[in-house]
């Protein structure tokens, strides 16, 4: 039970970097939050929920594979993932029907983008949920094939981590396709190889700040070189240079958890509790944000206090989503159709 309060501890850890990055969105403040978001943790936050995801799978046996149980396996992460998808963007987009951004001869076109498209509709961050449901399809048949060949399963990090097919075009966002090759990866990670890391859950808190933090600066230098435009070879070179810093700052997250999870008090539990919900909390920070943003513009806070509005928006995204998600499952109706459990 330890193990999963640490897993819980990664997921909290990730989602409050998720809200910071998406804050950052909705009120358009690019001051140092910003470069922190977009060359440094976001290439590791997203990675700890695919990992995590890989560990539970691991956790929760292999019957759930074989063929007699696919269906209903499918069926329960389709509830889980895709239905909330559903009421995620129709509230989106009934906001943006409310303050003019949308017309109702659109629906058809956003509930299309939603499921072939999903960072171009209204409930953008929806890209993870068919992702996920787009890794649980091929899931099954993958761990059949790596459980007879060890070569199998070599193979299918090698494809994952080769240079994405379809560069600069939309159909590489078409089903969110080259995300899902990108992101198995992490989910084999997570399957095969997290659980026999033993990360020391009683680690030096200030020793696993320090590693996250050089995996950040390493990403972001990469960034940089990358931006700068670079030969093809240069740029694969760099690719592989930031998964490697990717990686390291994922198992800094994990490590930073466990130091976390093995210390007792009001941290843990904060951590414990914002993990265990934080699939509510990414369902729903978004719209509690832009719920915010808008009651914000209204008051008609001045440009140079956007700092400001940053900082609310993050704590109404995450305060609002959690209440709300809390407010749900008092319902057994509302949460199998509003959170999928």
């Amino acid at each position: 039970m330890e193990r999963l309060k640490y897993i819980d501890c990664a997921r909290a850890l990730a989602i409050l970097l998720v809200m910071l990055e998406h804050a950052i969105e909705v009120t358009e403040y690019f001051g140092w939050p910003l470069v922190i978001t977009s060359k440094c943790f976001s290439t590791f936050h997203m990675p700890v929920f695919f990992t995590a995801a890989g560990f539970m799978l691991a956790l929760g046996g292999r019957e759930k594979f074989s063929p007699n149980n696919y269906l209903s396996f499918e069926k329960k992460k389709f509830m889980r993932l895709i239905i909330p998808l559903f009421v995620i963007t129709a509230i989106t987009f009934t906001g943006e029907l409310a303050i003019g951004e949308s017309s109702l001869s659109e629906a058809g076109d956003v509930f299309y983008r939603m499921i072939f498209y999903p960072l171009s509709s209204p409930a953008g961050h929806g890209w993870f949920l068919i992702t996920l449901m787009n890794i649980f399809l091929i899931f099954p048949f993958i761990i059949r094939l790596c459980d007879k060949s060890k070569l199998t399963l070599i193979v299918v990090f090698a494809i994952c981590m080769m240079p994405a097919s379809l560069p600069k075009h939309e159909y590489a966002c078409f089903l969110e396709l080259e995300r899902t090759r990108w992101y198995l990866m992490f989910v084999l990670f997570g399957y095969y190889v997290f659980a026999r890391l033993e990360i020391n859950r009683r680690g030096n808190m200030l020793a696993a700040l320090s590693f996250t933090a050089i995996a950040a600066a390493g990403c972001m230098q990469v960034s940089e070189w990358v931006s700068a435009g670079q030969s093809w070879v240069t740029f694969e070179v760099l690719r592989l240079m930031k998964l490697l810093f990717s990686f390291t700052g994922m198992l800094g997250m994990f490590y930073l958890a466990s130091c976390i999870a093995g210390r007792g008090g009001m941290i843990k539990a904060f951590f414990s509790k914002l993990g265990r919900f934080s699939y509510d909390v990414y369902l729903y920070h978004l719209i509690a944000g832009m719920v915010c943003g808008v009651i914000l513009f209204k008051v008609g806070i001045p440009e140079e206090y956007s700092w400001l509005m940053l900082i609310i928006i993050y704590a109404a995204s995450g305060i609002g989503s959690f209440i709300f998600g809390q407010i749900l499952r008092k319902s057994r109706l509302l949460s199998k159709i509003m959170l999928g459990s």
